[in-house]
């Protein structure tokens, strides 16, 4: 099939309609509405890692529809290339594909005699074998307990012979979620387009996502509620002690779906309310970090940018869940990332509601979790 023959000729472009071609039988054409449409792929090609540099996913995971790697390289060396590459799915061609070609680290030229100093580690100590000498050896701990280091795993260095040190230095955070502080909104959409098969998916996903925390004054005090046109004030559960978790699920299920438009920055104002309340509630002598959750399949009908300022100036670590439905509408993604200020804190679901799963929630919650660490690695979760 496909084979073609030519003849050779002394003359020239003798071959230009002569040409014979072995076509096969004529197949027969399918009805449009029985074609079968091809399966989009799950994943992209894993991108691979960044030599003398770190590369970091959003957690969606890596080769997912939507998932953004970003790359940063050591000190000493300087990037070359793009810094942020994303799956995307071309329909046309139903492939997969990181949009930017995974760039390089280069050296730059160094006339210390030593590395760069560390510093040091919040809740944490640093020990090193020569100081920052070439070839010393730094391990890291954590000495405040309930404290534990982040990234898992990451837990010495070295200062490589070019006077870069191999790995940048993790931090202490609690241990999450079971020793973790913090204040936590979650706001759930229910517009008429979620549909209520799809709200009870949701509401057991939220259920799932914070039942591993523990509540109390010295540990995570919550809020939730669902919005529309309006924001149900009624069913809003508060989870600000033990006992509050023991009824949690049936709280849960008292909350209603009905409903329509999406009135997200109204939303975002009782949000701040929220937030401000719990602030209030938590003991003096905990450091406290603000988590604020947004559930949504739709864009705002009102304009979300003079609240989102509100939250960020006041350090609300803002996330968002955009579940796009197959046949659904397009989502505002420069709307949603006012909502977040992060490329890494906006997660798509692109195959809709089925995607909030057990992984996804898991995904979720270590980033959540990995939102308390003040080093580089901050930015990159």
């Amino acid at each position: 099939m496909n084979s073609v023959c030519r003849c050779c000729c002394n003359f020239n472009r003798c071959n230009n309609k002569n040409g014979l071609s072995c076509r096969g039988r004529k197949k027969k054409k399918l009805h449009p509405r029985k074609h079968s449409p091809r399966r989009r792929p799950k994943r992209c090609h894993k991108l691979p890692h960044l030599r003398f540099g770190t590369k970091i996913c959003s957690k969606v995971p890596e080769g997912k529809i939507g998932s953004v790697c970003k790359f940063s390289c050591l000190a000493g060396y300087e990037l070359i290339g793009h810094s942020v590459s994303k799956c995307v799915y071309n329909a046309k061609t139903h492939t997969a594909y990181f949009v930017n070609e995974p760039p390089r680290c280069r050296k730059v030229f160094e006339v210390n005699t030593e590395c760069p100093d560390q510093g040091s580690i919040q809740y944490g100590n640093i020990s090193c074998t020569a100081g920052n000498t070439k070839l010393s050896t730094c391990s890291f701990h954590c000495v405040e307990e309930g404290y534990e280091l982040f990234p898992p795993g990451l837990n010495h260095n070295v200062c490589y012979d070019d006077l870069t040190w191999s790995t940048p230095v993790p931090c202490c955070i609690r241990q999450c979620p079971a020793r973790a502080v913090m204040n936590m909104v979650i706001m759930m959409d229910s517009s008429s387009s979620i549909g209520e098969k799809n709200w009870n998916i949701m509401k057991d996903f939220v259920y799932d996502l914070i039942n591993d925390f523990t509540f109390g004054r010295d540990a995570v005090l919550g809020s939730i509620f669902r919005f529309n046109s309006e924001v149900d004030t009624t069913s809003q559960i508060f989870i600000t002690s033990p006992e509050d978790k023991i009824n949690l699920r049936g709280s849960f299920d008292k909350i209603p779906y009905n409903g329509r438009g999406t009135m997200t920055a109204q939303a975002l104002q009782h949000a701040k309310k929220q937030i401000d309340k719990l602030e209030e509630m938590h003991d003096e002598s905990v450091n406290v970090s603000n988590v604020l959750l947004v559930i949504t399949d739709g864009k705002s009908q009102d304009d979300v940018k003079a609240i989102t300022k509100q939250l960020h100036s006041q350090g609300v670590a803002s996330f968002a869940v955009a579940i796009k439905a197959p046949h659904g509408a397009p989502l505002n993604e420069t709307q949603l990332l006012e909502i977040t200020r992060n490329p890494q804190h906006l997660l798509h679901l692109n195959d809709g509601f089925d995607g909030l799963d057990e992984e996804f929630s898991l995904a979720l919650r270590e980033a959540i979790c990995a939102e308390k660490c003040t080093t580089i690695f901050r930015e990159n979760i």
